[in-house]
C-alpha cells in the first residue's frame, strides 16, 4: 500500500503548495542504555524536537551534544544543527552562512569539520559550536573531495583537482597547513 501510494504521488503534477509543505520523514530518538539496564519500565526513548528530516547524526566527543544536518523542507537549505543530548530544541549553528553543510565530523577538540560546496568549489571548514565561528581549513578555487582524518585527527588526506591540474592525492595537517601531494 505504501509503495502504491508513493508511486501515485510521484506521478502527480507539480504543486508548489504541496511540494514546499513542511515534511518530517525521519526522526532522532535518544534512549538511555543505563536506564534500560537498571529498570526496563523506565526505558523510554526521547524524540528530538526538530520538524524536518535529519541526517548525518554525530555525537560530540564528550557525549553531551549531538550534531546533525537538518532539512526543514524539500526545497529549503539544509542546516547544521546542534542539540543537547538530554533533549531540547536544536540550534542552527551556521547562522547567516549561505552554504549548506556537507558531510560532518565532530572533532576531538569540540569543533565540527564539514566538507562542503561553496559556490562551485569544495572545501573543508571548521565551526566552533559554542561561538558559531566558521574557519576555512582547505578552500580556494578547487575541489577537495573524499577527506579522511587519521585516527589522532592530526592529518587529513583528500583528493583534489582544479581547472589547471589533474586529480591528485594530498595530505595536510588537520588545520590545513603543510599541504603536500
Amino acid at each position: 500500500a505504501v509503495t502504491a501510494e508513493r508511486d501515485s504521488i510521484a506521478k502527480l503534477a507539480p504543486d508548489r503548495k504541496r511540494d514546499e509543505a513542511l515534511r518530517n520523514d525521519s526522526e532522532i530518538f535518544i534512549i538511555s542504555v543505563a536506564d534500560c539496564e537498571a529498570n526496563a519500565s523506565s526505558c523510554t526513548p526521547r524524540k528530538l524536537e526538530y520538524a524536518g528530516n535529519e541526517s548525518d547524526v554525530q555525537w560530540s566527543p564528550d557525549n553531551k551534544r549531538i550534531a546533525f544536518v537538518g532539512a526543514p523542507a524539500q526545497f529549503k537549505n539544509r542546516r547544521l544543527m546542534v542539540v543537547d543530548a538530554a533533549g531540547g530544541k536544536p540550534q542552527d549553528i551556521l547562522g547567516t552562512w549561505q552554504y549548506e553543510p556537507g558531510n560532518i565530523t565532530w572533532l576531538n577538540d569540540g569543533q565540527i569539520m564539514m566538507a562542503t560546496s561553496t559556490g562551485g568549489s569544495n572545501g573543508i571548514y571548521k565551526i566552533d559550536p559554542n561561538t558559531k565561528k566558521i574557519t576555512t581549513e582547505l578552500g580556494g578555487r578547487r575541489h577537495v573531495n573524499a577527506p579522511q582524518l587519521d585516527r589522532a585527527q592530526q592529518h587529513i588526506v583528500f583528493v583534489e583537482t582544479d581547472l589547471t591540474h589533474p586529480t591528485e592525492l594530498y595530505i595536510a595537517n588537520a588545520d590545513g597547513s603543510n599541504e603536500r601531494k
